[in-house]
């Protein structure tokens, strides 16, 4: 489990002022497992059973200004479904579509064989993967 202090820490450390609504949000992404996909309907649901009052609005702004500082990575796998990945660093990602879950790809290293050059003025800065998934029947 993460300590009381660690949302705190990483809120500062990124230059947010910490507020009751950023910690409510940032305990339920950085506590429990080390890497944790979370969706904002899944997120808001959770804060609501708690019996924290957080607007899905809120939510929505906060998460993507988490985004922007580098606390948590936006794992788009359709224009209607979005995961925000508390585990910034590089790794690749299977997506079941039966269960509409989001998961690590385990230890494996996935490098792409070759990447295209970037246009003149650009560096490619990271590279996405997602594996879809559908069961065997």
């Amino acid at each position: 489990m993460t300590s009381e202090a660690e949302p705190r820490e990483k809120l500062r450390a990124a230059g947010f002022r910490v507020t009751r609504t950023r910690l409510i949000i940032g305990h339920r992404l950085w506590n429990g497992p080390d890497s944790r996909h979370v969706d904002v309907a899944a997120l808001h649901t959770d804060i609501q059973a708690s019996g924290e009052k957080v607007s899905l609005a809120t939510i929505y702004n906060t998460l993507r200004d988490f985004e922007r500082a580098g606390l948590i990575r936006r794992i788009a796998v359709a224009s209607d479904r979005i995961w925000y990945d508390t585990d910034t660093g590089n790794h690749h990602h299977f997506h079941d579509m039966s269960e509409n879950r989001l998961f690590d790809v385990p230890g494996a290293s996935c490098e792409p064989h070759s990447l295209p050059e970037p246009p003149d003025g650009y560096r490619i800065t990271k590279v996405d993967t997602l594996f879809h998934l559908e069961k065997v029947r």
